[in-house]
């Protein structure tokens, strides 16, 4: 098949992805046995898997983009897609072409009959990303959980490092101790193969993810940190501590407080696959060509037009934080970015940079 054939077999397929929390009876049985007539392409490389509420996709980003930069063939399985669909598959941060898509696709509909199983969509992108990432031989891959964790379709994989970035209000019905049932469906992709990095601070969820059999935990707040973070042109600037190392002076082309943990987190992933402390250099390098569409992008200025995949209320209330804590329209001219907040007419006082003309 070709490509407007390959993707019209995925939309025959039910998606669940537009039907998140009103999910019943979940199971990974179709998935494995998708899996195991595909050969298990999902036993050809390591991974790093991560679930949480909110920034899934940019510590999945961040941290692949570290790994780039380290050398190596990296394989990136992210969701959802923002223009089309060969964004969920990635290669060293390129997305996958029409005809490999075309192709894997093909592959994956002429052997799924021999599973016994009516795959849905996303379990069918799922293991065709695994198949591709096989077939192009990765090093290592960064896959993002589609829906909550313990029985989504990706984990069918035996992570070398679990990440989960935190627990909010999203696919859930708000009953009973929701964030406690959220925290231990997230858990679910902790295997014993798997050191744990969590990004969520609250202490009573916490102990859901330590009582996990895996390689050990290092979890936000006690074994990493924030020490400092200073609104910058076109960024960030940041300074963090991590169980391995301290960074300073990181710069992140990215907006908001919640972008700056992300990147932390996804430091702390890839020093835990490594074992390592990473070169600063190599981590400047990595973080600083590190794009991140959708996510509070700027996509015209004068006027100020910026786009932001916020769909959830704690997604929402980070994108009004970095609204109004780094973008302001000043009286006194500085129209974009926070640090410019300043009197003196021609440059930014905290970064010495000129400003950028209010018209």
């Amino acid at each position: 098949m070709d490509y407007p054939q390959a993707l019209a077999f995925l939309d025959r397929h039910i998606n669940l992805e537009a039907r998140a929390g009103r999910i019943e009876g979940l199971s990974l049985d179709a998935m494995q046995r998708l899996l195991d007539v595909l050969g298990n392409p999902e036993r050809a490389f390591k991974s790093i898997h991560i679930t949480g509420t909110n920034g899934k996709g940019s510590v999945a980003r961040l941290s692949s983009a570290l790994l780039v930069e380290s050398g190596l063939a990296v394989g990136t399985y992210v969701s959802p897609h923002l223009e089309r669909i060969n964004e969920r598959l990635l290669w060293n941060l390129e997305p996958i072409s029409d005809d490999a898509f075309a192709q894997v696709i093909s592959e994956i509909a002429e052997l799924a009959p021999l599973a016994g199983v009516e795959p849905s969509y996303f379990e069918l992108l799922t293991a065709a990303a695994f198949a591709w990432f096989a077939e192009v031989a990765v090093d290592v891959a960064v896959i993002e959980v589609g829906l909550l964790g313990r029985f989504d379709a990706t984990n069918v994989i035996d992570a070398d490092v679990a990440v989960i970035t935190n627990i909010g209000q999203d696919h859930t019905d708000l009953q009973g101790d929701w964030r406690l049932a959220v925290a231990r469906e997230k858990a679910g992709i902790i295997k014993p193969t798997s050191y744990v990095v969590l990004g969520e601070t609250d202490p009573d969820l916490r102990e859901v993810f330590a009582e996990a059999e895996s390689l050990g935990m290092s979890a936000f707040g006690e074994d990493f940190d924030v020490t400092d973070a200073r609104t910058a042109i076109g960024g960030q600037y940041i300074e963090v501590n991590t169980p391995a190392s301290a960074y300073q002076e990181l710069f992140i082309p990215l907006y908001g407080a919640h972008q700056v943990d992300n990147a932390l987190i996804a430091l702390v992933a890839v020093e835990a696959f490594f074992g390592r402390a990473i070169e600063t250099d190599l981590v400047e390098a990595a973080f600083g060509s590190v794009l991140m569409p959708g996510r509070f992008e700027v996509v015209h200025r004068n006027p100020l037009v910026i786009i932001d995949g916020a769909h959830n209320p704690p997604g929402a209330a980070a994108a009004a934080a970095t609204l109004d804590d780094q973008f302001d329209v000043g009286a006194d001219g500085c129209w974009s970015w926070g640090c410019c907040r300043t009197a003196i007419p021609d440059r930014c006082s905290r970064h010495s940079t000129p400003r950028l003309p209010s018209s």
